[in-house]
């Protein structure tokens, strides 16, 4: 009797810390939804790094690979 309250007490206590993990999953993958959206945003508006004055235009560059 003893050591099956132990056993359903351990195994509560995974269940709860499976809980805690679901949960910290699911924010994180916001967070990356949230990031990746942001990133690209940002790629697309030529804010990643510095912008070099000197670099020709983009669109200067797809004319030259056709």
């Amino acid at each position: 009797m003893v050591e099956e309250q132990e056993i359903v007490r351990r195994v509560e206590g995974l269940f709860a810390l499976a809980n805690q993990l679901e949960v910290r999953l699911a924010k994180a993958r916001g967070q990356v939804c949230k990031l990746t959206s942001s990133l690209l945003a940002r790629a697309f508006a030529g804010k990643l790094v510095p912008q070099n004055p000197a670099d020709e235009p983009a669109s200067e560059l797809l004319n030259r690979t056709k």
